[in-house]
């Protein structure tokens, strides 16, 4: 078989578009998208709880307020 062969690259492409179309008959095609709090937190699972990550984007907030405040008020 050549290495360019006109058959080959089309059952290829077959083989491709069915793979595709079973994993998104049962539901693992590309559309399926995860929670905002996995992707969130997802990459910090096991170094940091979501309760300290609550912590740390509330203290933010506050501190951004803050920093308007002080702006509006001089």
């Amino acid at each position: 078989m050549k290495w360019n062969d006109p058959n080959r690259d089309a059952y290829l492409k077959m083989e491709e578009a069915a793979s595709q179309n079973e994993k998104a008959f049962q539901g693992k095609g590309p559309s399926e998208r995860k929670p905002w709090r996995d992707r969130t937190y997802g990459r910090l699972k096991g170094k940091v709880t979501v309760k300290t990550m609550d912590i740390i984007i509330g203290v933010t907030v506050v501190l951004i307020v803050a920093v308007v405040i002080i702006g509006v008020v001089t």
